[in-house]
């Protein structure tokens, strides 16, 4: 038995953060509990399960949210939320001993960093950084577009996705700064590691090893791998979400999110655009390479965001089509298509709590 939140758009029907119980006599999930939330479209869960952090996506016009809730008998309860300090907030990182919560904000173009209190609330933002430029190499990129933020694997880094500028920045990162110091992130040594002009970076994950880096790009729909070492990353290959073998001339690729399987041998990714696919990958753990192993279609559109069921399976969120649908994977790589297991109008994120 487990629950599913799902964070979802409410310009339609969707009410916030929905919550749904596996139902194994019908394999679906069935609703239990409604969060009501505007535009929750990222949520972070703290390791215990009982707080969650939302990010209120309210759009470009006007500075977005951020919410706090813990659960208290069963329900879910706001503890407060704060200004998001930028339009379009669509990433939360909670740092490895929860003692901040680093939001990006796309249409702001900035990072914030707010201390959390011991009522796991937020307080004001300790730290703000707005980037500028753009590289004006396609029209999404008009601007700086920050799209997440990653911690690297030793703890000593933080990196962030500039969309719009077609750049990582790495940051020296101390979660453990002494009280009233309040500067967890080192913005006095910000590097930049260029990428391909008009990828438009997305997010990252690094390898379970800790040796690799592995950049999904939106707009040109790649995977970009680097080797790390201590904060140092060096590019070592390129390869696109669509296998060129297929022979498919007319892609829209809109690259989306990356995860590896458990046991991580496979890397998958979700790919929007006119496919509405997953992509796995076979990875070389010597050299980080990866290689094409299979393709599913998500019977739905904008596959925007997934998640693991368990050992054998992924959950994906169809934005578009208002559908979860459930994709096993096989050891080697092979993808097979469950069906849809719930319907919610616009889910932008999904995540299964196994406790």
């Amino acid at each position: 038995m487990h629950q599913l939140f799902v964070g979802a758009y409410t310009g339609g029907s969707s009410e916030g953060i929905h919550i749904f119980q596996w139902d194994e006599s019908n394999a679906r999930y069935q609703p239990t509990q409604v969060v009501r939330s505007e535009h929750p479209s990222y949520l972070a869960f703290n390791r215990n399960g009982n707080v969650l952090y939302a990010a209120n996506e309210m759009g470009a016009d006007r500075s977005g949210r951020v919410s706090a809730f813990h659960q208290e008998n069963g329900q879910w309860q706001l503890i407060n939320d704060s200004s998001s300090e930028g339009a379009d907030p669509c990433h939360l990182l909670l740092t490895p001993n929860e003692r901040y919560l680093i939001v990006s904000n796309y249409s702001g173009g900035s990072l914030a960093v707010y201390e959390l209190g011991l009522d796991h609330g937020l307080r004001a933002a300790v730290q703000v950084l707005a980037f500028s430029g753009g590289s004006q190499v396609r029209p999404e990129q008009e601007a700086a577009h920050i799209h997440s933020t990653l911690v690297s694997p030793d703890g000593q880094y933080v990196f962030a996705f500039d969309l719009g500028n077609d750049c990582l920045y790495r940051f020296p990162f101390d979660e453990i700064v002494a009280p009233g110091a309040n500067t967890p992130l080192d913005f006095s040594q910000q590097t930049t590691i260029k990428l391909a002009p008009g990828s438009g970076p997305r997010m990252g994950r690094f390898s379970p090893n800790g040796q690799f880096l592995y950049v999904l790009s939106e707009l040109d729909g790649s995977i970009e791998v680097f080797s790390y070492h201590k904060g140092e990353v060096e590019s070592l290959q390129r390869i696109a979400l669509v296998d060129p073998s297929r022979g498919i001339e007319s892609a829209e690729n809109s690259g989306a999110e990356l995860a590896f399987t458990r046991d991580g041998n496979l890397l998958l990714a979700s790919n929007r655009g006119n496919l509405n696919e997953i992509v796995s990958f076979h990875i070389n753990h010597k050299t980080g390479h990866l290689d094409y192993a299979d393709v599913e279609s998500t019977n739905g559109t904008i596959p925007r965001h997934f998640t693991l069921i368990d050992d054998k399976g992924i959950l994906v969120a169809n934005q578009g089509s208002g559908s979860l649908v459930s994709i096993g994977y096989e050891a080697e790589g092979a993808l097979h298509s469950h069906g849809v297991v719930a319907e919610i109008d616009q889910p932008a994120f999904v995540f299964i709590d196994h406790r």
